[in-house]
């Protein structure tokens, strides 16, 4: 029998494991964190289970393991990844973004995944999202310009998503990114210590001409998403799962699903055990399109007076 493990037990830990609770593999499921409310919460959320296993130290996991995915913050994800692999053989990591605060830890972890032969991706799950792949091949060849506008979406931890997304429709990952349209102005993050921030993130991608990320900071104003093309105008509503498109002055409307991330990851990670691969970003590709946002972040953190090499997002 396969064995899974989860690091980190908090909202998106649980989200995977609730997703590989509910699919059809047959696997043992051990579960990392050094909050014991965290595990206690878990324990009470899913009840007793024969193939799940509580722990709160990494030494305490099997010397093997198929698939890990590390859902800690980014602050201490390097530290993570490091103790991981120190003490279990991993044949495939996926790693919760951000990747990380320190940009000198891209790096050190590309070496050591390197050196002990892991397979590893970041889940901008998008990428493995059935509406985003049709749409893809709607947008066919053409330039586009890609809109994303609404209020308190989380501009600073789920950017990388988007520019994932756009990464992904332009089929590249030369990014060009910038972020002289963020206020100055720096919130407190639900994740403490982490930080927020709010206004535009502009850029292009490959056929991506242009693209702007705008989180306002005043009112309800629901996210919506706009991809114009020479021919078509595109909208996107997520949260209504609908896509809009409007060509020659008539509009048509179909379902776009997008799945959570409790729904989505089980699946994911059997494809992995299965296949060996997935159509997430591989580690390489996102430590390009996460490095092309996060040096400018981290510019603009330091002129705001936070810790120098410091992008304290996640």
């Amino acid at each position: 029998m396969k064995k899974i493990a989860i690091i980190g037990g908090g909202n998106i830990g649980g989200r995977y494991v609730e997703s590989l609770l509910n699919s059809d593999s047959e696997y043992i499921l051990y579960i990392v964190d050094t909050s014991t409310q965290a595990l206690i919460a878990l324990q009470d959320k899913f009840g007793e289970r024969e193939n799940v296993v509580y722990l709160s130290d990494i030494k305490e996991l099997p010397v093997h393991l198929e698939v890990v995915a590390i859902t800690t913050t980014s602050g201490v994800r390097r530290e993570v990844v490091e103790r991981l692999l120190d003490y279990v053989d991993v044949n495939y990591l996926i790693l919760e973004k951000p990747l990380f605060c320190d940009l000198g830890d891209y790096e050190v972890i590309r070496a050591l995944l390197e050196k002990k032969h892991v397979k590893a991706w970041v889940n901008c799950t998008r990428r493995e999202c059935e509406s985003y792949q049709k749409f893809k091949n709607q947008l066919k060849e053409e330039n586009f310009e890609f809109i994303l506008s609404g209020s308190n979406w989380g501009l600073g931890c789920n950017a990388i998503h988007y520019l994932d997304l756009i990464c992904f429709l332009a089929g590249t990952d030369n990014l060009e990114v910038n972020v002289d349209g963020l206020y100055k102005t720096i919130l407190d993050s639900k994740r403490k210590p982490y930080k927020e921030i709010l206004g535009t993130i502009t850029g292009s991608a490959g056929r991506c001409v242009h693209f702007s990320l705008t989180a306002h900071g005043r009112d309800e104003i629901p996210v919506s998403i706009m991809v114009k093309t020479p021919s078509k105008t595109f909208f996107i509503n997520e949260a209504r799962q609908l896509l809009s498109v409007w060509e020659d002055g008539l509009c048509a409307s179909a379902n776009f699903k997008l799945p959570y991330t409790s729904q989505t990851m089980g699946r994911i990670i059997g494809k992995i055990i299965e296949t060996g691969n997935c159509q997430l970003a591989e580690y390489s590709e996102s430590t390009v399109i996460h490095k092309v946002l996060q040096v400018p972040l981290t510019d603009f953190f330091e002129k705001m007076g936070g810790k120098k090499g410091i992008c304290p997002i996640s």
